[in-house]
This record gives C-alpha cells, structure tokens and sequence, in this order.
C-alpha cells in the first residue's frame, strides 16, 4: 500500500514520540526507582539524625518519582504498531470509490443517509483494481445493502472523475477522491427499495434539485452532484 502523507506533520509527529519510542526511558526510569531503593537502607544509618532524615527523605523520593515516571513511560511507549496507524490516520492517497447512480427512470436517484458525513449520499464503495471484481462488488452492494436484485436493474460504468474536499471523517483535512460512476437503471416491475430497509439503512429517491436544496448534501456532494449533472 501507498502512502500520502505530508514531511512536515510526519516529522513533527516523529519529534513529539521520539523520548517515547523503545524502552530507553522505561530503562531509565525503572534504574532510577531501584537506585532510590538500594539508598534508602544507606540512608538510615547514617549516625546524624538530622542529616539521617534529610537523605531518608531523598531516598524516599527519588524511589517514588523513579515509580512513577516508569509507570507513565509504560503507559505513553510507542511501538512500532502505534507509529504505524498515526501515519496511515494522516495518509492522503486518494480514496478510490465506486458511486452507483440507482435511477428509477424519471429524474429522481437512490440516496441513503450517510451518518458519517451528516448528508443523503448516492450507493457506493471502493473500488477495486479489476472491472470485472468491482461489478460483482456493486451488484453484491445494491443486494446486500438496498435488496435490489441483479435482475432489477441494467447497470453500465459511466464515467471517471478526481476531486479533493475537506472530510469531517478526518477532522476536516483535505482528502483526495478518485470517482467511477455507474449508472443502474431500474427495470419496470422492479421492487423499489424506500424508507428504512432491514440493513438498517434509511434510503430515500430525490432529484438534482432535492439533493441541492438540502444544505448539508449540496455543499458535502457538490462535486459529486457536478458529476451527475454533466454525466447523466
């Protein structure tokens, strides 16, 4: 897998987990608790009892101090596996996905209500490498997802398109898209999926205006909707 991913917030992530990364400071923290220990008996021979309570004291303190910072350097230690998803988190490859325009013939689409982005959003996932794979993948969606049957619909690729829009799914950073659009076109007699369905989406039909008068999906989907707009 290839990753995008911007020098500057990589190295900056890089500079903030390097006193954490390994067992050097676990190492060391645990050293000093041990150190602390082995001082205290010493400590409290010592003949001055003044002197005696004021290295006790010491003792005693760098013993707890050595605990805690072990028991926070455990908590904190990065490993190779946490390093490895904060740098996939900031990844900005394009996401490839396949967008599936379910029309029942009159002007209106299929749309579901996408909770991630807040917004009513066509069928789609991503995409795979192989056309054949990702038809399978499409009809296998529309099934599983909306109970559209394979012989409900003819379907067709349609076109291709790439954009770039800020994700709520990633804090609002700028996120590469790579589109394929596909067209499925309802047979007549076909069920029409509505409303809640038992994979427990909610789905409804709305047209290019119903979809740009709601606010939320007409400034998320803009591009999307451009892509409908001048390719169906």
């Amino acid at each position: 897998m290839l990753l995008m991913v911007d020098s500057t917030r990589l190295r900056e992530m890089l500079t903030r987990h390097a006193p954490d990364i390994g067992h050097g400071t676990i190492r060391n923290a645990a050293l000093a608790a041990i150190e602390g220990a082995f001082l205290i008996p010493s400590a409290a021979a010592i003949g001055n009892k003044p002197a005696r309570l004021l290295f006790l004291a010491l003792a005693i303190a760098a013993t707890a101090n050595g605990i805690i910072e072990t028991a926070r350097a455990v908590r904190r230690r990065t490993t190779a596996e946490t390093l490895y998803k904060e740098i996939t988190d900031m990844d900005r490859t394009s996401k490839r996905s396949s967008l599936v325009a379910v029309t029942d013939g009159t002007g209106r689409y299929l749309a579901y209500r996408d909770d991630g982005w807040g917004c009513w959003f066509l069928p789609n996932h991503a995409t795979a490498d192989d056309e054949d794979t990702n038809v399978a993948l499409i009809r296998r969606h529309l099934h599983d997802t909306f109970g559209i049957g394979p012989d409900g619909y003819d379907l067709r690729r349609v076109t291709s398109r790439s954009s770039e829009k800020r994700s709520t799914e990633h804090g609002g950073e700028p996120r590469h898209y790579e589109y394929t659009l596909y067209e499925a076109r309802m047979r007549r007699g076909a069920a029409i999926p509505q409303g809640s369905l038992p994979s427990g989406v909610v789905c409804r039909w709305m047209t290019m205006r119903d979809m740009r008068s709601d606010k939320r999906t007409g400034e998320t989907n803009k591009d999307v909707l451009d892509l409908l707009r001048d390719s169906l």
